[in-house]
């Protein structure tokens, strides 16, 4: 009989640990989910470094949305660019234009000069808090190689629980089908 590298207990840790990351994983997403939908909170990935050293590139900010009315300066905030995109920075001022509208000043702190012009807003989101390098992880989660890695592990935990039940069958003592007397 020739013995396997992997006895069936390291099989079982390692389709265990598949089984309770992609547990983890799946609530923290459903977590962040809800606190979105209930809390308007949402995670964005910063991708430059205009704002270090306070927040680093590749770090995950957790963001509030919040009226541009209680906005103050100090504040780092989101707000989208005329182009759509997000841009991360601290308020230098804040300048009511009317209708609800707000002219926020920004520069990102390892800027020398602020941005080129305000950005008029009625909301932006506030950032809460960063998590360094949690936006390197949530980069690669969303990429299509990491989709292919799941899937391969959950693939693999599901075939190693396959294996582990024909296992624990075979091991069981075969019962006798004659009668007792």
């Amino acid at each position: 009989m020739t013995q396997r590298a992997w006895g069936p207990r390291t099989w079982l840790v390692v389709r265990e640990s598949a089984l309770w990351t992609g547990a983890v994983l799946g609530t923290l997403g459903i977590i962040l989910a809800i606190a979105h939908v209930t809390a308007g909170i949402t995670p964005l990935v910063v991708r430059s470094g205009s704002m270090e050293p306070a927040i680093a590139t590749g770090a995950m900010v957790i963001t509030r949305e919040a009226p541009a009315s209680q906005v103050e300066k100090g504040d780092v905030v989101t707000v989208r660019d005329d182009q759509g995109d997000r841009i991360t920075h601290r308020v230098l001022a804040v300048d009511a234009v009317g209708g609800g509208a707000y002219a926020l000043t920004l520069q990102g702190d390892a800027n020398r000069v602020p941005d080129p012009a305000p950005y008029t807003v009625t909301s932006v989101d506030r950032v809460l808090f960063d998590v360094p390098y949690a936006g390197y992880a949530a980069a690669f989660l969303l990429s299509p190689g990491a989709w292919l890695l799941i899937g391969s592990v959950l693939v693999g935990a599901y075939a190693l629980g396959l294996e582990g039940g024909r296992r624990e069958k075979e091991a069981e003592p075969r019962q006798s089908t004659s009668p007792s007397t």
